[in-house]
């Protein structure tokens, strides 16, 4: 996962394991739609790993936190679009914004988040 992750992100990017089987990873300085094409090449950073005896997939949410939004509620938006993904079949990724339609980004109130770096560090 860690190499994967290395051929797509920025030096600054985050990757961090959050349990069992999830991993978060932090973008700064990057909206959702960029956000969108990290997790895309990652999926296919992982389907191009054959050298194990498991071919690892990944369901990926991705969400973005505006300013005065907290880390945690961006958080969970990402998980709720993961899981989103999840039930879609797998091996892909969902935008947080693409489940307005669910009210599930209404809390933040934010039209076009990103991460603020302070915020995180």
């Amino acid at each position: 996962m860690s190499d994967a992750h290395r051929s797509v992100a920025r030096a600054d990017d985050i990757l961090a394991r959050v349990g069992g089987d999830e991993f978060i990873c932090i973008l700064f300085d990057a909206d959702e739609q960029v956000g969108g094409h990290v997790a895309a090449r990652l999926l296919a950073a992982l389907a191009d790993i054959r050298s194990l005896d498991v071919i690892p997939a990944a369901s990926i949410g991705v969400a973005a936190a505006a300013p005065g939004v907290s880390l945690d509620s961006a958080l969970q938006l990402a998980d709720a679009a993961m899981y989103a993904a999840k039930r879609s079949g797998g091996r892909r990724y969902q935008l947080a914004s693409d489940l307005q339609a669910a009210n599930l980004y209404a809390d933040t109130g934010a039209a076009e988040p990103r991460w603020d770096r302070a915020a995180v560090r």
